[in-house]
């Protein structure tokens, strides 16, 4: 892939003035009678598990994992808002840590281009997200292996290319939401395909580039430092769903230089799907593989602790709108033999408003 060059900011920032300043020649009066409204917004991931793990000190415990709730309001028919917090595990001394997810902006300039600016969505792994559809079970592949953040501050540009095609430009700090722009000011720039060619056939290309202007101790030599280099993301995803029977869902990802670490790259594969067996009954599973390379002068992969395979298999129940359980399994298969494979049996809730 091509290194990071100042020209393709340039040429970015350029694009997006150019589609901003065009979106305001078409701000327009309403001419038909509006209401503005809001709406609250909760969710929530909860389980009880149990270890099947050889040695595992804890067989089996109830958590909490997340607690999101906010709010949406539409001011106009083209100017809305959303905020959200996030309450999650915590790594440090409290169990629990609160963080704003969302809180945005959203302005639909035209039927075609709509803008949102703040702490914004991220497309990343968004789609992918969505058709595994079991978010509250497991994370999706990037999601888990941190290669991407659901949410960011920056500017997105929503552009409708057909009715069944989109393209999101994004402009963001690169961090994610939990923390704050680097020393540096060097900010993460991608671009998001998203087609329908035909009907439940999905197909997505993502690819983005965020530099740094860091450097780190050389572990070949401790006497001298070595710069952080541009890491660069490439994903790709196909889904197919009929509406009421069942979906599919297969997604490639690549990183290159991952958190801008020279050499260090990793890739993975994503397989997952679900069969309804009738409108409150579903049966899912995924496969998952995840990579990464060897650095020279390394015998083993740089992250050999991690790599490996996921296997998933589940049952998941929805009594009502809004309630969702699943019974699962899953197992996760180290690349390096003498790492313990982790296995176990959960239970998982989420209901939401």
């Amino acid at each position: 892939m091509l290194e990071y060059k100042k020209s393709n900011t340039k040429l970015f920032l350029f694009i997006f003035s150019i589609i901003f300043l065009f979106s305001i020649q078409n701000l327009s009066a309403q001419t038909e009678a509006f209401s503005p409204s809001g709406t609250p917004l909760f969710k929530v991931y909860t389980n009880y598990h149990y270890e099947m793990t050889p040695g595992a000190s804890k067989r089996s415990a109830f958590e909490l994992k997340r607690v999101y709730f906010g709010y949406k309001y539409q001011f106009s028919p083209d100017f809305s808002a959303r905020l959200n917090i996030d309450v999650g595990d915590n790594k440090s001394s409290s169990a629990y840590a609160a963080y704003i997810k969302y809180a945005y902006l959203n302005w639909q300039s035209t039927q075609w281009l709509a803008f949102s600016v703040g702490m914004i969505e991220i497309w990343q792994h968004k789609t992918q997200e969505s058709w595994w559809g079991h978010r509250y079970v497991y994370k999706s592949f990037q999601d888990e292996h941190g290669m991407s953040h659901s949410a960011d501050l920056g500017l997105n540009a929503d552009i409708k290319l057909h009715e069944k095609a989109h393209l999101n430009l994004t402009v963001s700090n690169g961090e994610g939401y939990k923390k704050i722009q680097d020393n540096f000011g060097k900010l993460r720039y991608s671009a998001d395909l998203e087609l329908e060619p035909v009907k439940g056939l999905w197909i997505k290309i993502y690819a983005d580039q965020m530099g740094s202007g860091a450097s780190i101790v050389d572990p070949a030599d401790t006497s001298k430092t070595i710069a952080l280099l541009t890491q660069q993301s490439l994903s790709t995803f196909a889904g197919y769903r009929k509406k009421g029977a069942y979906s599919i869902g297969i997604e490639y990802d690549l990183q290159n230089k991952h958190a801008n670490m020279p050499q260090e790259n990793m890739t993975g594969f994503s397989f997952f799907g679900s069969y309804n067996l009738n409108s409150t009954w579903e049966l899912f599973g995924r496969f998952d593989i995840l990579q990464s390379n060897t650095i020279t002068g390394q015998t083993e992969s740089w992250n050999i602790k991690n790599d490996g395979n996921l296997i998933m298999a589940g049952v998941q129940y929805q009594p009502v709108k809004g309630v969702s359980m699943a019974l699962n399994y899953r197992m996760w298969n180290y690349t390096k033999a003498s790492l313990t494979d982790k296995s176990g049996v959960y239970i998982n809730f989420e209901y939401k408003l």
